[in-house]
């Protein structure tokens, strides 16, 4: 055993991946909305969603095949309400 202990030692293991993973997800977000606030000249999401995403690539971790299913199915979630909200003000 070293001087930091076994459970010292998991936490810097899977601490690194949770930050790697809050790291890519927070800056990629940001970049995004950044670009698309230049592209679309108004802001296309709030600094909310770049903190929901950094919180969920912490969570995630850097898995790529966590982070394909929470955008697939993040992203059908959001296909859904939105049609179903669109029905609802009769305009779909």
């Amino acid at each position: 055993m070293n001087a930091l202990g076994q459970d010292s030692i998991f936490l810097i293991d899977e601490g690194s991946a949770a930050l790697g993973g809050a790291s890519y997800t927070g800056g990629g977000s940001w970049a995004l909305r950044r670009i698309a606030m230049a592209v679309m000249k108004r802001e296309p999401m709030g600094l909310g969603d770049v903190k929901f995403y950094t919180a969920a690539g912490f969570w995630l971790g850097l898995n790529p095949d966590a982070a394909a299913l929470f955008l697939i199915v993040s992203g059908a979630c959001s296909i859904v309400f939105f049609v179903d909200l669109e029905k609802e003000n009769g305009r779909g």
